[in-house]
């Protein structure tokens, strides 16, 4: 077995066979775009920063975004909607919360939501809520608002 590596093709055999092990292990680009998206919404969080400043870098994340074709990651869009309808922005917050949708299809009942509440500035009806069943002590489940 020992005689086989140390001739010469057995050496190259090796040697391809290392290369493609490490080529097997190459690193994958990232899915999605963040920049520096968690800080900021870390510095919002803290209160750090004005609404300007935090709509300015959102915009400036997703520019480079842009520049690089990568995709910005999930929320990132319905995050600088909401940003725009605090500002007044509506036009622009629906044209995020839209892209938003397209992007991530299963955000779309949360985003028609932001939609149908920024129309005249009330939640949603209560009754609009999706139904949620809550399993008891008991091991029985049981909606809410219903008495068994």
């Amino acid at each position: 077995m020992f005689s086989t590596l140390s001739s010469a093709s057995g050496w190259r055999a090796a040697a391809l066979g290392g290369a493609l092990m490490l080529t097997g292990c190459a690193v994958q680009p990232p899915l999605y775009y963040w920049g520096q998206y968690p800080n900021h919404v870390y510095k919002e969080l803290s209160a750090q920063s004005s609404l300007d400043e935090r709509i300015a870098a959102l915009e400036v994340i997703r520019g480079e975004a842009q520049t690089r074709t990568a995709a910005l990651p999930p929320g990132f869009r319905g995050h600088l909607g909401q940003l725009y309808a605090q500002a007044g922005r509506d036009e622009e917050a629906r044209q995020q919360w839209a892209e938003e949708k397209a992007a991530f299809p299963e955000s779309s009942r949360f985003v028609d939501f932001l939609l149908r509440s920024g129309k005249d500035d009330r939640p949603a009806a209560v009754s609009e809520a999706p139904a949620v069943s809550v399993v008891s002590s008991t091991g029985v489940a049981a909606r809410p608002g219903v008495s068994r």
